[in-house]
């Protein structure tokens, strides 16, 4: 058992180090800033240690753009605005893709926690014996869904 559990450390680890980390970047020239970062997160389930299939794939970006439009009283360095010392553009855009949907479906399960759930079959074949010939398997899947479903 204690082998077992070293293994499981030198895996954790290793996949520790592997982690990718969040890309980021900024940009400055002169009076503007832009910036932003990209961010992937992703979760898996298994019921065993063969098989395994995503539940959650999300990239997201962020981006910013940070604009000192107004300095020392002047508008685009050119045009003097009497009051006001200094003004700055700010705007941040937040976008979120869950790819989930393009790398599924993944492995169809024939067995669940209490032993063989579909005797044998996949839960399309299974639906397909119990619901007769003239049973779709579309009508099983996302692609199968009506506008009102």
């Amino acid at each position: 058992m204690s082998e077992h559990r070293a293994k499981l450390a030198v895996l954790a680890a290793i996949l520790l180090a592997l982690a990718p980390r969040a890309a980021r970047a900024t940009q400055k020239f002169g009076p503007v800033q832009l910036s932003g970062n990209l961010q992937t997160a992703n979760i898996v389930r298994t019921p065993d240690q063969n098989t395994y299939e995503y539940i959650m794939n999300r990239n997201i970006a962020h981006i910013q753009l940070d604009y000192d439009w107004l300095q020392s009283g002047k508008f685009y360095n050119k045009y003097d605005i009497p009051f006001i010392d200094s003004s700055r553009l700010l705007i941040k855009w937040r976008g979120v893709y869950d790819s989930i949907y393009d790398t599924t479906p993944g492995f169809i399960q024939k067995e669940d926690i209490h032993g063989r759930a579909y005797g044998g079959l996949d839960v399309f074949d299974f639906a397909k014996l119990k619901g007769g010939a003239g049973f779709a398997r579309s009508a099983l899947t996302v692609s199968g869904l009506s506008r009102r479903d």
